[in-house]
């Protein structure tokens, strides 16, 4: 993922979010998409939103 956002341009943070979604879901994954009981959504939505806070983290 990191390599894949290296050189990317966006403009504003919808288009920031739409790269890293089009990286993270072309990316070669065994996560479920079955609703995990526990935390009340999909492991990969799940890792979706932590990706998106830690790549905007490191942006701010």
């Amino acid at each position: 993922m990191a390599k894949q956002l290296e050189s990317v341009e966006v403009e504003n943070k919808l288009e920031l979010y739409d790269r890293i979604s089009e990286y993270h879901h072309s990316y070669p994954c065994t996560a479920s998409m079955e609703k995990d009981r526990e935390i009340g959504e999909t492991i990969l939505h799940r890792a979706g939103y932590l990706i998106r806070e830690a790549v905007e983290k490191e942006l701010i």
